[in-house]
């Protein structure tokens, strides 16, 4: 176990600079396959590098010293990771463990913090008015399945009808409540399926977190979650470019 852990980070290190290789059984499931978990802080840490080294690419033209510093913190935080490995050949598990769950902790604030600084940076296409946005998501939890009832007797359902942007509470209501039946249909996925019926989903909910984010970019909190989201959301499907067939 320990030097299958030893091997995990070391790979993790060395695979920084370039997408996970896609893992089908679990991008479907979203747990490691391993049946003993190994790595599953390392795979972690790795997700949170990928999404802070995607937002840097977004931010290629707009390099400043502030950035710079950011990119060099995470890559410090990395590298000090590899070489306490490099140097630990002996180490016990709990060893392993806490300075995996150190780097990812450190790696998790300068994440969020990189985001935060600067989030004026990442631009929306245009104005999403909350009328806009839920009726998109009406749209989108309609195409997942989801239905209201027509009218209840003695607390049956009796038919149903179509999701219209009235029925949706809030824009982040319903947009909790399409990712929630989108991942739903990513975990029934099975190996048998179509990838671009991962890719799809990965792809919608990316495409609607990024406009309910345009749409709260006045409430930090909300938006930080929302653009996390797309970033994870894209970091999943890149592990797939150049890996499927055109159609």
């Amino acid at each position: 176990m320990l030097f299958l852990r030893i091997i995990l980070i070391t790979f993790l290190a060395a695979t920084i600079s370039s997408p996970a290789k896609a893992d089908f059984f679990s991008d479907v499931t979203g747990i490691l396959t391993d049946p003993l978990k190994i790595g599953k802080g390392s795979e972690n840490l790795l997700r949170a590098v990928e999404r802070a080294f995607i937002h840097a690419q977004r931010l290629q033209d707009e390099v400043d010293d502030d950035i710079r510093d950011y990119i060099d913190e995470i890559d410090g935080t990395i590298s000090d990771t590899r070489v306490w490995f490099t140097g630990e050949r002996e180490a016990t598990i709990d060893q392993i463990d806490g300075i995996i769950s150190n780097s990812l902790a450190e790696m998790s604030k300068l994440e969020k913090a990189f985001i935060a600084d600067t989030r004026e940076l990442i631009k929306c296409g245009s104005e999403v008015t909350a009328e806009s946005l839920r009726d998109l998501l009406a749209d989108a939890l309609n195409d997942l399945g989801e239905r209201k009832p027509r009218f209840k007797i003695f607390g049956i359902t009796v038919g149903s009808l179509e999701i219209d942007a009235a029925d949706i509470a809030s824009p982040i209501e319903g947009f909790r409540r399409a990712k929630a039946l989108y991942d739903n249909r990513i975990a029934a996925i099975t190996e048998a399926d179509s990838p671009s019926n991962l890719t799809d989903a990965y792809a919608e909910i990316q495409r609607l977190s990024d406009l309910a984010r345009c749409h709260y970019k006045n409430d930090t909190a909300v938006y930080q979650e929302l653009y996390l989201i797309e970033l994870e959301y894209n970091r999943r499907g890149r592990a797939w470019h150049g890996r499927m067939q055109p159609i």
